[in-house]
């Protein structure tokens, strides 16, 4: 079937101006119990700095708004908000007895340009995403006693033009503010600054050595005691005391752990290993700092995935991270209960989308023994310049790097929903960035376009299965046109649906389940070497779906074996109807579809009426048939003031409009689950508000008949202003009325359309090529124009061919500057690259 859905553009591009005033202005803010905040706080800081000085920040702080810095409220920390752009906040902190205490501002994650002052010292400023905090603060900026502590948070503005950076397909909603806990380490003057191990290549038998450092040298003092132990809870595998070189040494070698003593991370066995650096003074302790250390394997050799020198093929779970609110606020219990669950279920490996999550997740990867795969930020729009990009890209790369050498779970970094193979400018850029990138993990690309050139510049692919009705032929055709290069099919991206014009809303749990189940039992063609179909819960959308119109949130996706609340959902792989029912999607059966019988029952007034003014009113019959079959009399006519009734005229527009509202809006209605569809609407609608407002219209018939019968009412409006305009720069006088009737009248032909509007809907679904409905429409609508600068020239007293020549110049100067703005603004190009490359794939 054809898609030809660019007709709607134009008006849903008039109706997207009169749909502003829709945009929700209400501030949502999430936040979490301080109590829960501060238990998880203290086990996680028990495990890695025991005995450490810290003050927790969390809990209520000032809410600053206006110039004049007045406190609006309260709200507590961590927490994240929705639907303003900027947030400050204010806390007093006391300081009692600073000594030589060193103090470090820690935040578990952080998303959003992060400006913290400590006491109107500036002590960071920066892009920051989803990244963990660890902020040291200058002395100058602390004072005995009462400190205040101010913290900014700017949502970084969207920009299209890094593209196309704005993917529409179930892209996550974003979360920005203080995502984990926040608090205050007190190092002491001497202190251990960093642990770095250094671990041999990725192959067995491995030995561990590296270095730690200290923040300055112990100088000549006897007293200061440096022990490392190598150790999983009480187990000790190895322990030695550091001798000091020379009094002015910061950094010392690790001692050398031989492979013999390294107990090696299986899923199964998922042993840990840390490294505690402790440093005592006269036998008491001062600092002591553990890191987890990762003792696994990874690689891909030969087209097979291998963990500790075995091939796995991971059996797979897709994860975005959102909690019973839909907040990406980190709660490490509900966390943990997820990963638990994933595990209970059979998983054995699960694929973060998206946002990084802060460290402690990979540790719960690690201790209930999960493979863990994490998407890179590579198709993000909060950037400012392509460098801003690139930076926070190599800043996310650097961290997952430190993440690697620590957490045994996490054996794949990968680009997440990255266009496809078929630009040159987006492939290159891919190329380029990731070039930069040095981790030491297997690489992924995560597309809708695989292709065996993806190869050159990753380890495997993941290739989201957009047409889940033939899962056997769909997947063997992935496997043919990739020549057996590594890839692992995934289900997160919705599927093209295949039945636009169902009256239910398509069951996508279902289809997951059965395309799961087939894969489960080796049911497909081929080798299978992994896959990642399911998804684990409900999740909130960056931009609401167009297929989810039906429901009450269309930014709610309803995929997840779970839903939000992490209910488990009943799903049977072949009962849509099942589907339907216990996943709260929307069914019409067994009573007609009443989409049709709106469409008909309005098409058949409007045709009645027409027809009932068309016998009753002689004049206006004559009127019609005399601006059809004599348009230059017709216009003459008026050109000479003998003008048509306004109630003929407005009759006439009325009749038209409608007619044109039921044709376009049959054509945006039949294409309402329409991936390509949904896409074409994002590149017109791109912020939350106006996209949920166009998604609720095009659902809404009665309102989008009204809502597009004004649009084009609106055009017609716009055309004859156009006309008198074109009047100022001439010798003649056109009255505004005779421009509207001009313009109306010119228009006459369409009424031989009036049939269209009852029967588009209908003959969508059953005709297998849109060409004559294509040419029919631009026909008609050729013949409008020529007829419209017929009545100009006319009216103006021109030539018609100069006539035609100055106004089409200078309508095709204000429409190419138009385009040329909106191409350039928001990359236009590249995102039809990626819509005709799509299009090419799902035939």
């Amino acid at each position: 079937m054809r898609y030809t859905g660019s007709l709607c553009i134009p008006v849903l591009l008039l109706i997207s101006w009169i749909g502003l005033w829709a945009q929700d202005s209400e501030i949502i803010v999430y936040s979490m119990p301080e109590k829960l905040v501060l238990e998880q706080l203290q086990t996680r800081l028990a495990e890695s700095n025991p005995g450490g000085s810290w003050i927790s920040l969390n809990g209520e702080w000032d809410l600053i708004t206006g110039e004049a810095g007045s406190v609006a409220g309260q709200v507590r920390v961590p927490f994240t908000f929705q639907n303003i752009n900027e947030v400050h906040l204010n806390k007093r902190v006391v300081l009692d007895g600073l000594g030589g205490d060193n103090f470090i501002l820690h935040c578990g994650l952080a998303n959003g340009f992060i400006r913290v002052v400590m006491n109107t010292v500036e002590i960071y400023s920066a892009d920051t995403y989803y990244a963990p905090l660890a902020i040291p603060i200058p002395r100058r900026a602390v004072n005995v006693g009462d400190n205040v502590l101010e913290i900014d948070i700017i949502v970084p503005a969207r920009h299209a033009r890094l593209a196309p950076a704005l993917h529409p397909l179930n892209q996550p909603r974003s979360s920005f503010g203080l995502l984990d806990a926040l608090w205050l380490e007190k190092k002491a003057d001497t202190h251990i600054q960093r642990i770095e191990p250094l671990v041999t290549a990725d192959v067995l038998p491995r030995q561990i050595a590296g270095s730690f450092t200290l923040n300055r040298p112990l100088g000549n003092e006897p007293a200061f005691r440096l022990t490392v132990t190598y150790r999983d809870g009480d187990e000790i595998f190895g322990t030695a005391v550091i001798a000091q070189e020379d009094s002015q040494q910061t950094t010392f070698d690790l001692p050398v752990l031989e492979a013999s003593d390294i107990p090696v991370w299986y899923p199964q066995q998922p042993k840990q290993l840390w490294i505690e650096v402790r440093l005592d003074s006269a036998g008491a302790p001062i600092d002591i700092r553990r890191e987890r250390l990762a003792t696994r394997t990874i690689a891909v050799r030969n087209d097979e995935l291998q963990l500790n020198g075995q091939v796995v093929h991971p059996k797979g779970i897709n994860y975005v991270y959102q909690n019973r609110e839909g907040s990406e606020l980190f709660d490490e219990k509900l966390v943990r209960s997820d990963l638990e669950d994933i595990h209970a279920r059979g998983y054995e490996a699960i694929r973060v989308i998206q946002s990084p999550l802060p460290p402690r997740f990979y540790e719960l990867c690690d201790e209930i023994g999960l493979l863990c795969l994490q998407d890179l930020p590579v198709n993000q729009h909060s950037f400012n310049t392509a460098t801003d990009k690139a930076a926070a890209l190599m800043r996310s790369a650097e961290r997952l790097q430190a993440y690697a050498s620590r957490y045994n779970s996490l054996i794949a970094v990968g680009a997440s929903f990255y266009p496809g193979i078929g630009s040159a400018h987006q492939r290159g850029e891919l190329q380029e960035q990731l070039a930069k990138i040095e981790i030491d993990l297997p690489s992924y690309i995560s597309t809708l376009l695989p292709s065996k050139a993806w190869q050159s510049i990753t380890d495997f692919q993941i290739v989201e299965v957009l047409k889940h009705e033939n899962a056997a032929s769909e997947y063997k055709r992935l496997a043919d046109s990739l020549g057996g290069t590594l890839f692992m099919p995934s289900g997160f991206s919705r599927a093209e649906n295949y039945a636009n014009d169902s009256s239910a809303t398509s069951g996508l749990p279902a289809d997951l389940a059965s395309l799961s189940r087939q894969l489960l039992l080796n049911r497909l063609p081929g080798e299978l070497k992994g896959h990642f179909v399911p998804v684990y819960s409900d999740f909130y959308l960056e931009l609401p779906a167009m297929h989810l119109g039906a429901l009450p949130d269309p930014s709610l996706n309803k995929v997840g074996l779970v839903d939000l609340k992490r209910k488990p959902r009943k799903i049977s792989a072949f009962s849509a109807n099942h589907v339907a029912e216990s996943s709260g999607l929307v069914d019409f059966t067994g009573g007609g579809n009443p989409n049709t019988f709106r469409y008909i029952l309005v098409g058949f007034l409007t045709l009645c009426l027409f027809a009932i003014s068309y016998q009753r009113y002689r004049i206006f019959r004559i009127n019609l048939k005399y601006s059809i079959q004599k348009p230059h009399g017709f216009f003459v006519n008026l050109a000479e003031r003998i003008l048509i009734p306004y109630k003929q005229t407005f009759f006439l527009l009325f009749a038209i409009s409608l007619n044109g509202a039921m044709v376009l809006h049959s054509i945006a209605f039949f294409y309402r689950r329409s991936l390509m569809f949904d896409y074409i609407t994002t590149l017109f609608f791109q912020s939350p508000e106006q996209k949920a407002w166009i998604v609720d219209l095009i659902w809404d018939q009665p309102r989008a008949l009204l809502m597009f019968t004004l649009a084009i009412v609106g055009i017609f409006l716009l055309m004859a202003l156009f006309v008198k305009l074109l009047s100022l720069f001439g010798s003649a006088r056109i009255r505004f009325a005779q421009a509207m009737a001009a313009t109306i009248w010119a228009a006459a032909p369409f009424v031989f359309l009036l049939p269209a509007g009852v029967v588009t809907y209908i003959s969508l679904g059953s005709m297998k090529s849109y060409w004559i409905l294509i040419i029919v429409l631009l026909y008609f609508h050729a013949w409008f124009y020529l007829r419209w600068i017929n009545g100009i020239r006319v009216l103006l007293d021109r030539l018609y061919s100069r006539t035609f020549i100055l106004v089409s110049i200078l309508l095709l100067t204000i429409l190419g500057g138009l385009g040329y703005w909106y191409v350039s603004t928001y990359n236009l190009q590249e995102h039809a690259t990626l819509i005709r490359h799509l299009y090419d794939y799902l035939q």
